[in-house]
């Protein structure tokens, strides 16, 4: 049996729980504060499940793109400082507080895995559009986060690994705002998104950490 534990209880995140519980493998999931989920736990619980297992899988499902007042720059002009520190907080940070949780317990013969969603908007060479600074230079961020940490753990924990992952479009709320010029065919739900992660994942090497992927488990240019 395999143990996963998922970051985030968004479309995503419901749908990769619900798809492993199917599978008669173990979740957990853990969110900002308690839920009814019955295996939840919020990020003051961490080291208290760490302590007592490693996960097998670490998925981190975690990040905003728009809220209530805030959309995604269109120019320079509208970036603001309060929602470019808000994306970094939610979108970076968020890996790094699970990250330093995880190093506290990780030993050196530890296999793990640790997936975190980025998007490929953040890929610098990729950008042909512009516009959704906030959103790009924290994902971006994100993308050297995950590269810097899998040299890091290739020295400490050889047979672990930590990936960045574009799921591609999904119908979720983070993108509700911006579906109408996409494919219905490249669309995607939230189960067949988790069919997708769960797929690479599974595929995904050590020798592939500090990359990011994409849903078809092809590697995307930073």
């Amino acid at each position: 049996m395999k143990r996963y534990l998922i970051v985030g209880q968004g479309g995503i995140g419901s749908a990769l729980a619900e798809k492993i519980k199917a599978n008669s493998d173990e979740v957990f999931i853990l969110t900002r504060k308690k839920n009814l989920f019955p295996d939840s736990l919020c990020f003051e619980d961490l080291d208290t499940f760490l302590n007592e297992f490693i996960p097998d899988y670490v998925i981190n499902t975690i990040g905003i793109l728009h809220d209530e007042t805030h959309m995604p720059e269109k120019n320079v002009s509208q970036i603001r400082e309060n929602w470019l520190q808000k994306s970094i907080n939610v979108n970076v940070m968020s890996a790094i507080i699970l990250a330093q949780a995880l190093d506290k317990y990780l030993k050196r013969d530890s296999i793990l895995k640790f997936m975190n969603i980025s998007a490929r908007v953040s890929s610098i060479s990729d950008n042909r559009l512009g516009g959704w600074y906030s959103y790009r230079m924290s994902k971006s961020a994100l993308n050297m986060f995950v590269k810097t940490l899998a040299i890091e753990w290739s020295r400490q924990y050889p047979k672990s690994a930590v990936y960045a992952y574009h799921p591609g479009t999904v119908d979720t709320e983070l993108s509700k705002p911006f579906q109408k010029n996409i494919n219905p065919e490249k669309l995607f739900t939230p189960n067949s998104a988790s069919e997708h992660l769960l797929s690479v994942l599974e595929k995904l090497t050590v020798e592939d950490s500090g990359s990011m992927y994409d849903w078809a488990g092809e590697k995307i240019a930073y």
